[in-house]
């Protein structure tokens, strides 16, 4: 019997499993390396004696801004590098989704501007919400940036007993 592939919309579940694999492979490669250096910059404590530490320092908390903002450039390579290589990120690859063009081929920019809501900056915040929200009442259940990028994730399915 011949094998044929079907690509369908997976469900959220298994977007949602992806993306926190992807945010783990972050915290892992991006976040880590980054971890002893903000504990140095912050003294340990109690929440008040930090933030009236940070207050007389405003150098430091220049120093933490200039690291999130290195940190959301990482994140946001990530997905777009990864998706646009590969149309896949270590989380897509473990549930056996991939993102694809709703016409032609997959471009670096499409790729980029999916990736908007790894920003975590005003008014991107705006996305945590928004973006996976619009998969919620899409009848293709895309999420928001991806309806904007005319991109879409999906899982292929194999069916058996199909003749080529």
């Amino acid at each position: 019997m011949a094998k044929k592939g079907v690509e369908a919309a997976p469900s959220i579940l298994k977007r949602i499993l992806a993306f926190i694999a992807d945010l783990l492979v972050i915290n892992l490669v991006v976040l880590y390396p980054f971890r002893r250096l903000i504990e140095n910059l912050i003294p340990s404590g109690p929440l008040s004696d930090s933030y009236n530490y940070l207050m007389a320092h405003p150098g430091i908390v220049s120093a933490i801004y200039s690291i999130m903002i290195m940190v959301a450039i990482l994140a946001v390579l990530y997905f777009s590098l990864m998706e646009y290589h590969l149309g896949q990120t270590v989380g897509k690859i473990i549930f056996n989704l991939r993102v694809v063009p709703l016409k032609n081929k997959l471009g670096y920019w499409q790729c980029l501007l999916r990736t908007l809501f790894a920003i975590p900056f005003f008014p991107f915040y705006i996305l945590w919400i928004a973006d996976p929200a619009f998969a919620l009442f899409n009848k293709d259940q895309q999420r928001l940036m991806e309806w904007v990028s005319k991109t879409k994730t999906v899982q292929s399915y194999e069916l058996t007993g199909w003749k080529q």
